[in-house]
């Protein structure tokens, strides 16, 4: 069930990049703004957004602070000129929600996701025996190569990696 978490994270983030993307076109070119910048601005701001997401949702990415900061600022620009390109109440708050339920639904898929690739891959990771009656601690390193090689090959399609070491 977990698996659908972050592809219906990813549906959302795409009919708010549509939605987004369509209004805040024709509000630039309500404001006069050249035609060129006016069709490439709102994809260049929903871009950094999806760049920013994969970032957070990424296994083992270093700097998910900074991304999850610029999507919020992102986000937050998007949502103001979609309430501000809105013509009534009603459709300002329609325009900034759709950003909004976008910003949610990362917020939750990279959470509940973070929480279930954590348990899912300790819980793969194998222990090397250790001759009886001795305590032996293995170092980190091999610890993160085993659980990488375990990570591989629960991943991957091609049949050698998914022979036992």
């Amino acid at each position: 069930m977990f698996k659908l978490i972050r592809p219906l994270a990813l549906f959302i983030m795409i009919a708010a990049m549509a939605s987004s993307y369509h209004t805040q076109l024709f509000l630039f070119r309500a404001w006069e703004v050249d035609l060129f910048t006016a069709v490439i601005a709102p994809f260049a701001v929903d871009a950094l957004a999806v760049i920013c997401a994969i970032a957070i949702g990424a296994k083992g990415a270093r700097g998910k602070g900074l991304a999850a900061t610029v999507l919020v600022v992102t986000l937050g620009g998007s949502m103001a000129a979609n309430f501000i390109a809105g013509v009534t109440l009603g459709s300002k708050v329609v325009h900034a929600g759709m950003v909004l339920i976008y910003l949610m639904a990362e917020l939750v898929s990279s959470r509940v996701g973070a929480v279930e690739v954590v348990t899912a891959s300790m819980a793969e990771v194998p222990v090397s025996p250790a001759p009886a009656g001795a305590s032996r601690v293995e170092p980190a390193e091999v610890l993160a190569y085993r659980q990488a090689a375990a990570e591989l090959r629960r991943t991957s399609s091609l049949p050698a990696l998914n022979k036992p070491e």
